[in-house]
């Protein structure tokens, strides 16, 4: 599945892939990155308005 929407992603992944202009930029559990690198891995992709 893709998605846009991280509140969707946080609600349903196991699993994601952040990309950046094509790249992998961070893949693993959707606990950990949400809980754990949030603030090092999802604001510099994706801005300050998150979740």
């Amino acid at each position: 599945m893709l998605s846009y929407d991280l509140v969707q992603a946080r609600r349903i992944a196991d699993n994601v892939v952040c990309l950046q202009q094509g790249e992998v930029a961070w893949c693993g559990n959707a606990h950990d990155l949400f809980e754990n690198h949030r603030e090092s891995v999802l604001e510099p992709l994706y801005g300050g308005e998150l979740l």
